[in-house]
């Protein structure tokens, strides 16, 4: 029993005891009252569907003894202020869908609980209509058209677009974009009908204007040049809405009957040369004129003649000859020049200039065809005459050598060069009393046969007036540029500093001194940097650039100390150097050359993609360096052999790599630093030793590799490329441990070959031009070709020969006065001296 019917019976019996206490005693035989009937549900509330914001009402009907209260509930919960036998729920929303409603009716004998009734709200789904219809639009012949439409009402909307009353198939979104439309669509009625569940609406249709697209010169008529008495024909293209009309025109007046896209005026005479020709394109949409084409009319071509014959020519070996003709005749002349009766490839001017020459091409005869549109002549012969030459290295032998510094402390560490014309420069360590100084001098060429002029060493490692510490081990390197520019290193020891990358201890400085041939004096010394490194490959141009390969110091991630590999570039005018890191790339046996310009090679064997790949970086001094370029495709590690960059640019790479069958030799070659590199296999295996290869280029781009000591050679050039392997004399002595070899960039060697003290040594001359010995090692020995002091035992240093056919060699001996040749020992003396030979 609930707390309503609890109620209820209480204020029952309350009133039944009120009346019993204040009525007379009824009768004994009066009838009792009638006992209570509890509620009934006769009729429960019914289930519901509505859309949402109608009112739901809910109504039960129960029998019982009066009075029935009524308590609604939704799902189980009483509803404030529900207690009539009808309930209304006002506008409902979809939040009250699936709630359940009962009512409890009571009474004074008990309660009745009806069923639950179901309310169910759908959503209210409004038909579409339209807010923005399809407008109206105009477009060119060729283009397309875009409808669109704006409606609202209960979305999700469908879209049918219709073309004059019928659907447009696939056209099913807000908007509609036309194919490519034609003058034909013109007029065409687009509309669309958007559609929901609760209805459909229909926009108003469109009306699609297509307008003719004008048209448009694309390709205007060229100006032409004909011969009097032939027509010329004048062409031009156009686009626009078809049809499209033609009226060509001459001067500005209309040609009659012109009208199609191209014209072919009468034959023409020297009248017509000058008239101007177009043509005015026209349709629906407008008009457009052409730029003019002239008409040039010339009289009849004349055929070529001779005017001036090709002459003999005399040149010595390897230089070049050039022949020359002249001819009349109508222009344009075209020129072929032939030897012996062929064609030239690439001879096509009236000048010819050939390759080097050997006797080989001595008596060949060149001979120059003319030819025009009328015809052709050929000029007579010029006989070619090519007398072997006489080697730059003919005829020249060693001077007396000479002392090149006092004998107040020995001398080590000694480099020397030379350049073009003959010029040497000597640097070389002294032990002073007080410190450990780096000493230069410089040797002027005399007449031939007689010793150079040699200046008082000075030293070059002062800063500022102030010294150097002392000298690290035997770390220094020379480099000469062609004409004469000079540039030194060498190193110490001193304490770290705060700019350094290693902070405490002592850290090793390198220093570069310059000398520059302009001005014929050393530059003060210019800090390069601290470095790990234990020596330089050093690098000068004749502008005075510097490039230095070598390590530098790095960090890692976690701070620790690394050795990556660096470039260190000093422009010509600039004060200091910069340093170019390959600290991110697994690099190893780096080569770097610089040419005239200052351009850059860094060839380098590169670890990456589990093998060790061929990988060239170019640049210049003043930009640095670009990204790599790995120049192996053949998966197999490399092993770098040579790598040189000629003075014009001209670029020689060379790698020992496995072809797939066997250990080859690869080749890369570049005719400009900016030129794609060509690689080929060169079918040749050179020798693993560093000492017994080199490269060399020449001026005119053609290089040499040299296999010393199987005395082979192998040529290029841009034109013909790399040459079968050809062998060297076999005298070249070049086959023992102590030998030196020095060559120019046209590839001529001077080669000495150190004895023992009783022996001596040998010394022979090469030419590469016609590839023989200029001056053979002698046959008997100690011979006339010894040179005083070349002995392994006296501490052979440097060879160095010039372009020019010039050389110098130095050496370290313990000499006061030079021995004779047949006693080349040193005379007991503790000191040990510079000496230096020269070869004139």
């Amino acid at each position: 029993m609930n707390a309503w019917t609890r109620w209820v019976a209480r204020m029952f019996g309350l009133a039944l005891m009120l009346a019993l206490a204040g009525c007379p005693e009824k009768p004994k035989d009066a009838p009792a009252a009638a006992a209570a009937t509890a509620p009934a549900i006769t009729t429960a509330p019914a289930t519901q569907t509505l859309t949402e914001g109608a009112a739901a009402n809910f109504t039960v009907v129960a029998t019982g003894t009066a009075p029935l209260a009524y308590q609604w509930q939704r799902d189980g919960v009483n509803i404030a202020g529900a207690t009539a036998a009808t309930y209304t729920l006002a506008a409902t929303s979809l939040a009250d869908s699936g709630a359940q409603l009962r009512v409890v009716v009571t009474n004074s004998a008990g309660t009745a609980t009806s069923s639950a009734a179901v309310l169910t709200v759908a959503e209210l789904v409004i038909a579409p209509t339209i807010t923005v219809a399809p407008q109206a639009a105009s477009t060119l012949d060729g283009s397309s058209s875009t409808f669109s439409v704006v409606a609202q009402g209960t979305t999700p909307f469908s879209y049918v677009w219709q073309r004059n009353g019928t659907a447009i198939a696939g056209a099913s979104s807000a908007s509609y974009t036309t194919p490519e439309l034609m003058l034909a669509d013109s007029g065409a009625q687009y509309r669309v009908v958007v559609s929901n569940s609760a209805g459909n609406a229909t926009s108003n249709a469109a009306t699609l204007t297509v307008n003719a697209l004008p048209p448009a010169v694309t390709s205007a008529p060229a100006s032409v040049a004909v011969t009097a008495g032939q027509t010329a024909n004048f062409n031009a293209a156009a686009t626009g809405s078809a049809p499209l009309g033609y009226q060509w025109q001459r001067n500005g007046t209309a040609i009659a009957g012109a009208t199609a896209a191209s014209y072919t005026t009468a034959a023409t005479t020297l009248a017509d040369s000058g008239a101007r020709y177009r043509v005015v394109v026209t349709n629906g949409g407008g008009n457009a004129t052409s730029a003019d084409a002239v008409l040039t009319v010339s009289a009849a071509p004349v055929a070529p003649a001779i005017a001036a014959q090709p002459q003999n020519a005399a040149v010595l070996e390897a230089q070049t000859a050039t022949f020359s003709a002249s001819a009349t005749g109508t222009a344009p002349l075209s020129y072929q020049w032939r030897r012996n009766g062929a064609d030239i490839a690439s001879a096509t001017s009236s000048s010819y200039t050939t390759p080097a020459l050997t006797p080989a091409d001595s008596s060949a005869r060149y001979s120059l065809r003319v030819s025009n549109s009328a015809g052709a002549a050929t000029s007579s012969d010029a006989v070619l005459t090519v007398q072997a030459a006489a080697s730059v290295l003919a005829n020249r032998g060693w001077a007396t050598s000479q002392s090149l510094e006092t004998d107040d402390g020995a001398v080590s560490d000694t480099r020397s060069v030379i350049d073009d014309t003959g010029r040497a420069t000597v640097v070389f360590r002294k032990v002073t009393a007080t410190r450990t100084v780096i000493y230069a001098t410089r040797g002027t060429p005399n007449a031939a046969g007689a010793a150079p002029t040699w200046t008082t060493p000075v030293p070059i490692d002062l800063l500022g007036g102030a010294a150097v510490s002392t000298v690290a081990n035997s770390d220094m390197g020379l480099e000469v540029s062609p004409a004469g520019n000079v540039v030194a290193y060498w190193s110490h020891r001193a304490a770290c500093s705060a700019s350094t990358y290693q902070t405490n201890g002592n850290c090793t400085y390198y220093y570069s001194a310059r000398f520059l041939a302009s001005s014929n004096g050393w530059e003060a010394p210019v800090l390069v940097g601290d470095t790990p490194n234990t020596g330089f490959t050093l690098r000068i141009n004749d502008l005075g650039d510097i490039a230095m390969l070598g390590t530098s110091w790095g960090r890692s991630a976690t701070g620790t100390l690394t050795k990556p590999r660096a470039v260190f570039l000093r422009a010509a005018g600039a004060a200091a150097f910069r340093r170019v890191l390959f600290g991110t790339d697994p690099i190893a046996n780096p080569m770097l050359d610089i040419d005239a310009a200052g351009n850059l090679l860094l060839a380098v064997e590169a670890s990456q993609n589990g093998t060790v790949d061929l990988v060239a970086y170019r640049g210049t001094v003043a930009a640095g360096f670009g990204a790599g370029t790995v120049l192996d495709t053949r998966g197999a590690a490399v092993a770098l052999q040579l790598a040189g960059l000629g003075v014009n640019g001209q670029q020689v790479i060379v790698w020992a790599q496995n072809n797939g069958t066997q250990d080859t030799n690869y080749a890369a070659t570049s005719r400009n630093a900016g030129d794609a590199f060509a690689v080929v296999d060169v079918g040749y295996r050179l020798n693993t030793s560093l000492g017994y290869r080199r490269l060399t280029i020449a001026d005119d781009g053609a290089a040499i590799v040299f296999d010393l000591s199987a005395r082979k050679r192998l040529r290029w050039s841009a034109a013909a490329g790399w040459s079968a392997v050809e062998a060297l004399p076999a005298a070249l002595p070049v086959n023992n441990s102590f030998f030196a070899v020095a060559s120019t960039r046209n590839g001529d060697l001077l080669s000495v070959q150190l004895g023992g003290t009783a022996t001596g040594g040998d010394w022979a001359s090469y030419d590469a031009r016609r590839n023989v010995l200029v001056q053979g090692p002698p046959t008997t020995s100690p011979s006339a070709g010894y040179v005083l002091g070349f002995s392994k035992n006296g501490g052979f240093v440097d060879l160095n020969l010039s372009l020019s056919g010039l050389a110098i060699v130095t050496m370290e001996n313990k000499f006061d006065v030079m021995p004779t040749p047949v006693a080349p020992a040193g005379d007991g003396r503790a000191i040990v001296n510079l000496w230096a030979s020269f070869f004139k």
